[in-house]
């Protein structure tokens, strides 16, 4: 029995019970895990394609001296972040303060044939893995088809460029020029464009601060934590509230370290 109790920066404001856990590049969680039967238990990383195994926990027959197993069925609550943002309530409903795009310029790549188009069956282009109209199930694996394994070896920075937009002045990239200062709450729309050529899952990572996801495609979240990653899926539009309480100057970038190299990065500063 699995419980998940936080994520990349703190508690959950309520821990639940799960059977896993999806993590995208750079985000983490923190699970306590009930092991109330001996035997081997396996780790394991599960994909649309395949199930990698992680690695093995061996339970003995011997009891511990002492059981947690009371706490461990307690689902407990932490307030700690509505103390820590006052009137956090007021950030749901306000305007965003910025917004940014997910998207990709293929330029020299070439595209006919379908090899990279979104809406096929089953596509090899750049380790692409869709199933119909199931578009969450996209994943990056080498090990599909010799046509896939071609298009990922072909693709580099030079070729196809991977972008972060700001939607309100068009720049993208290292063009991008945001200011805050120390304390602001900074509300961030991020829309993840599926109409582009190549539309992917990004994990976007801010460098520096921490964050809540306030909403996905408009539906509140209801369990909050601080993070400083999401995985933001396909025609998904997410919502974050970054807590700007560290100067400097910092990088925002999606954590495929392939699309960090073609491009998805951009600056911002806190003073």
């Amino acid at each position: 029995k699995i419980k998940l109790v936080g994520a990349d920066n703190g508690k959950y404001e309520r821990e639940t019970f799960v059977d896993s856990v999806l993590l995208g590049p750079s985000e983490r969680a923190v699970v306590d895990v009930l092991f109330d039967t001996s035997g081997m238990y396996t780790i394991e990383h599960r994909t649309p394609e395949k199930t990698y195994t992680m690695g093995k926990i061996n339970i003995t027959p011997d009891a511990v001296d002492t059981s947690y197993k009371s706490q461990f069925l307690t689902l407990r609550t932490n307030n700690d972040i509505r103390k820590a943002v006052p009137n956090l309530d007021s950030y749901f409903s306000k305007s965003d303060d910025k917004r940014l795009s997910l998207t990709v310029d293929t330029g020299s790549m070439n595209m006919s044939g379908g090899h990279m188009m979104p809406d096929s069956t089953m596509m090899g282009g750049g380790g692409i893995a869709m199933r119909g109209s199931d578009t969450k199930k996209i994943e990056w694996e080498d090990s599909m088809q010799d046509m896939s394994k071609g298009m990922n070896q072909m693709a580099d920075a030079n070729m196809i460029k991977w972008k972060i937009v700001d939607q309100d002045t068009s720049k993208s990239g290292n063009d991008i020029n945001w200011n805050f200062k120390i304390g602001d709450k900074v509300k961030i729309r991020i829309f993840n464009d599926p109409s582009s050529p190549h539309p992917m899952q990004h994990p976007i990572h801010f460098h520096g601060q921490k964050f809540l996801i306030l909403s996905t495609n408009g539906v509140r979240n209801d369990n909050l934590v601080w993070k400083d990653t999401t995985l933001i899926q396909k025609k998904d539009t997410v919502e974050i509230l970054v807590d700007m309480e560290n100067p400097g100057t910092w990088m925002a970038h999606c954590h495929i370290a392939e699309h960090l190299e073609a491009g998805m990065m951009m600056n911002f500063r806190v003073e």
